[in-house]
């Protein structure tokens, strides 16, 4: 939790250059300026409620003036990176976030705080209400490194799966202990700081950015008592989410025609379903109507994106083709054999659907498995009571970008499905498109690139059958 594991190089104290971890295996380190005494944390405010709490050391003149709310949740952040990237560095964002205040807080009061927190799961409703109930919230979201490269929509940063960044959430009564000048020791103005670095980036230098971020003393690993590692690994909050249920695993897509891809979304759900301590009964695939796939097609093509590979494969000829991509027997259908699938008779319009209508009892939960290009903001829908989503992004930079979008979202309160996943294995680089561009390949050769494709050889022949009969 708090030391280095294997496969972890040592972080550079400035942050300023991505390392790795092993996947699933990620650092959760409270690192931050801090001495034996005091632990400095940081807020982003407006320029009303930073002046008066630098002019009063205390945010008592700003909650006197009506400027500043105890009863709204607020959150502190040790990592100043992390800060710069939720602020925009001051001047990429809004004007409620144009300057940051550093807050020294008694170290004590600090681990005090720390001892009374919930571990948000990230999903999990009794997870999700243990957290509403308590005053202190920890989250630990993927850690920020500046990125030169980067944009504004990152603010010259980018995200680390691998090591993660604590977050504390505070409310009630932990709210008000920012009152308490037992607690708050001091109120720093380092809003230039970060002006300062981000000019640095803009002007590709990180060295420099680092130097101007940092310009006395750099974050570092903070170690903290047993019992408050045990709170903060929120090993109790893992438990709630391994409550045995029932479930089947589907994959609405359009597949035109189905491909490894799609299989491979299937295992990456399954495996995910089976992690959170579900019982699968079974995975399919929620085939989109022949009518729906031939709009999608049409207004592609009207939005100039016409290509040679449009043709549309019927309903009848996507499910026949489904079922001998999974039921063909050949030694490289792995994938296929551990997802214990359920081939679909007829179309559907949603995954949830399909689930709902295959499933063998109303009390089974359906797990929808929707792809990384469809996911951005989905999370912000009104879930279904009995619907679990798992996303299944196509690489490892469109994980973190995702992570990051729902952490951001979480913090703002915008996320409003609780059972929202990720799944961490990625598949092979396949997609319709690229199987349809295939098919106008001749015969021989549009049979071995299918198979390299994954696909079996009488799934292969199939395939180039039909499409020769779609356009005589």
């Amino acid at each position: 939790f708090l030391a280095p594991h294997k496969g972890y190089e040592r972080m550079s104290r400035s942050l300023a250059t991505p390392v790795r971890g092993e996947r699933g295996n990620d650092l959760r380190q409270i690192r931050a300026i801090h001495d034996s005494s005091t632990v400095r944390v940081y807020q982003a405010y407006n320029n009303e409620i930073a002046d008066a709490a630098l002019a009063s050391q205390s945010f008592r003149a700003p909650l006197d003036a009506g400027l500043w709310s105890k009863t709204r949740m607020t959150w502190i952040k040790p990592s100043k990176v992390w800060m710069a990237y939720r602020c925009g560095w001051t001047v990429l964002k809004d004007r409620n976030q144009a300057r940051v205040l550093a807050l020294d807080l008694s170290r004590s009061k600090f681990e005090e705080l720390l001892s009374q927190a919930r571990v948000n799961p990230h999903g999990g409703s009794q997870g999700k209400k243990q957290c509403r109930d308590s005053s202190v919230v920890v989250q630990w979201d993927p850690e920020r490194v500046m990125n030169i490269d980067g944009d504004r929509r990152q603010a010259f940063t980018s995200a680390m799966p691998s090591v993660r960044s604590i977050q504390i959430g505070l409310r009630a009564a932990a709210v008000e202990a920012l009152l308490d000048p037992a607690v708050v020791t001091r109120i720093t103005d380092v809003t230039q700081d970060f002006r300062n670095a981000l000019e640095a980036l803009k002007h590709g230098n990180r060295e420099e950015a680092v130097r101007l971020l940092w310009p006395e003393e750099r974050e570092t690993v903070m170690d903290v008592p047993q019992y408050i590692r045990e709170v903060l690994e929120g090993e109790s909050d893992e438990k709630l989410e391994r409550q045995k249920g029932s479930v089947v695993v589907v994959l609405g897509s359009a597949a035109n025609p189905p491909h490894q891809g799609h299989i491979h979304c299937l295992v990456a759900g399954k495996r995910k379903a089976e992690e959170l301590g579900y019982n699968v009964l079974f995975t399919t695939i929620a085939i989109a109507p022949e009518g729906y796939v031939k709009k999608k097609q049409q207004d592609r093509d009207e939005r100039g994106n016409k290509s040679q590979s449009s043709i549309v494969f019927s309903d009848q000829t996507r499910l026949r083709l489904l079922d001998l991509l999974v039921n063909c027997d050949s030694t490289n259908q792995g994938d296929a054999k551990s997802v214990s699938f359920r081939s679909p008779t007829q179309s559907y319009g949603s995954a949830l659907e399909c689930g709902r209508s295959m499933r063998p009892s109303g009390d089974v939960q359906v797990v929808v498995v929707v792809g990384g290009d469809r996911s951005k903001s989905k999370w912000r829908r009104a879930p279904k009571k009995d619907q679990i989503t798992v996303c299944c992004p196509h690489d490892e930079i469109q994980l973190s970008t995702l992570q990051t979008s729902l952490a951001s979202d979480q913090e703002e309160g915008l996320a409003r499905d609780e059972r929202y996943y990720f799944a961490d294995i990625f598949g092979p680089p396949t997609s319709s498109t690229l199987v349809r561009s295939i098919l106008e390949s001749s015969e021989e050769r549009c049979l071995s690139e299918l198979m390299e494709q994954g696909y079996e050889r009488q799934a292969a022949q199939f395939l180039c059958d039909q499409y020769l009969r779609e356009i005589s």
